[in-house]
């Protein structure tokens, strides 16, 4: 009789095992991490979710019930080295000062998942599908594709690569697009009569990323809303 009881219980941990792997379980985080754009150092949050994944601590993806505000309020009451912050109500910024050198990461909505097989087990509910990169994005130009930092909160999609020349819809201005560049406060940006110029760097910072400079943006509006196109 214990022999079968034996064999009973390492079935049924077998197949617990078995099922949650099928269903996302596997994929549950402790943290989230993230990689600062400019310096590449490594930003890492402690937060449970039931469902995430880190591509090699450059960002994570994860699922969460709760708003942006929540998130927010989860973060701020850990009162750990990081400063967190809602910019513009729809994104949540984290700073990090590593010496003299703010790293900075930012979470974002990407998405809604509703009756995913893999989320059902956990929640009766629609939920969230967040990101925690460092607003990463590809800038085409001719043949070639560069990597630059662009305001994802000022737009309602993420687009992994941009056109240069392409005009693409914001609810905001030109101010909106300067301030969330100054937040890094190593740029040197020039307004224009059209828009404004990123020129480079304002000082003698270890960078860790070959940019081509400048990177410029024109903003113009119409009957159906404000555009901005990146250069």
């Amino acid at each position: 009789m214990r022999k079968f009881l034996k064999s009973a219980f390492v079935l049924c941990s077998f197949l617990t095992i078995l099922i949650l792997s099928s269903c996302g379980g596997k994929n549950s985080i402790d943290r989230l991490c993230c990689c600062d754009f400019f310096y590449k150092e490594s930003i890492n949050i402690d937060f449970i979710s039931v469902q995430g994944n880190t591509e090699d601590k450059f960002s994570t993806t994860f699922i969460s019930e709760d708003n942006i505000d929540i998130i927010h309020k989860r973060l701020w009451n850990k009162k750990t080295d990081y400063e967190v912050d809602i910019i513009r109500e729809n994104a949540i910024i984290v700073e990090y000062m590593s010496g003299e050198k703010k790293n900075i990461g930012f979470i974002k909505c990407v998405g809604e998942v509703e009756n995913d097989d893999t989320i059902r087990l956990y929640s009766h509910h629609y939920v969230n599908k967040y990101c925690f990169w460092s607003f990463e994005g590809k800038l085409k130009k001719g043949e070639n594709t560069e990597s630059f930092v662009f305001p994802y909160n000022l737009i309602d999609e993420v687009i992994p690569t941009f056109e240069s020349g392409e005009k693409y819809r914001t609810k905001y201005e030109k101010a909106d697009f300067i301030d969330f560049y100054n937040l890094f406060g190593i740029l040197d940006i020039s307004e224009t009569e059209e828009g404004f110029s990123i020129n480079g760097f304002t000082g003698n910072e270890e960078i860790k990323r070959n940019i081509s400079f400048p990177i410029e943006f024109s903003f113009d509006s119409d009957e159906n809303g404000n555009y901005f196109i990146v250069i």
